[in-house]
């Protein structure tokens, strides 16, 4: 009874530089990366979750549901050697491998960029060439339907590119006709006040 007891003890002191070794992963995740302090939170509402998970596991496991207090004094005495002797250690080895990861990932993507800009560059030099050429087809089409239009032809098919229809272009027509009309009559009503006027300079001459 003794031995398995003490067997716990030392599988809750395991437990508890576990917990530890987990609670060092955090912070050197902190160290490398900076964090906001909402996803500092969010680290420390997972880090209870799942230390609190695998405690209620080891103890439904392999100490039958029962939480002893030696269970508590065994997982203390685990994080104090812990914290006390590998912690730095751990500390270390772990900031110099998220360090080594990070620059191997920046290292990866600027060979990927190196292999992929000529080929994203010519993508680039054929999208603009095909827009040179869109943009040169469509004002070549609306030259000719200027040139159609200034005819007299295809009055229906203008509407659609956004020039005048027939309607339209009748309307101006009818519009050009009448200031011409509106022009001759004031010409003339010019040229029969000068006369009216020439009559009466004659008439006063002439007495």
């Amino acid at each position: 009874m003794g031995q398995g007891q003490g067997m716990l003890f030392l599988q809750m002191a395991l437990v508890g530089a576990l917990v530890c070794v987990f609670f060092d992963t955090t912070r050197a995740l902190r160290r490398v990366f900076r964090h906001h302090s909402f996803w500092v939170q969010v680290e420390d509402l997972l880090f209870w979750a799942v230390t609190t998970l695998a405690i209620l596991y080891f103890i439904l496991n392999h100490a039958g549901g029962e939480l002893r207090f030696f269970y508590l004094l065994g997982m203390g005495l685990g994080a104090v050697l812990y914290f006390a002797t590998a912690s730095p250690w751990v500390m270390r080895l772990f900031v110099w491998g998220l360090r080594v990861k990070v620059q191997v990932f920046r290292w990866l993507v600027a060979v990927l960029r190196q292999l992929v800009s000529p080929f994203v560059k010519l993508w680039l030099k054929a999208l603009a060439y095909v827009k040179r050429r869109v943009i040169s087809a469509s004002k070549t089409s609306k030259q000719r339907v200027q040139k159609t239009y200034h005819r007299g032809k295809n009055y229906g098919t203008l509407k659609w590119v956004g020039y005048k229809t027939k309607q339209q272009h009748k309307r101006t027509q009818r519009e050009q006709l009448q200031l011409a009309r509106q022009r001759e009559q004031a010409r003339q009503a010019r040229q029969a006040h000068f006369e009216a006027r020439l009559r009466k300079a004659r008439e006063k001459d002439d007495i």
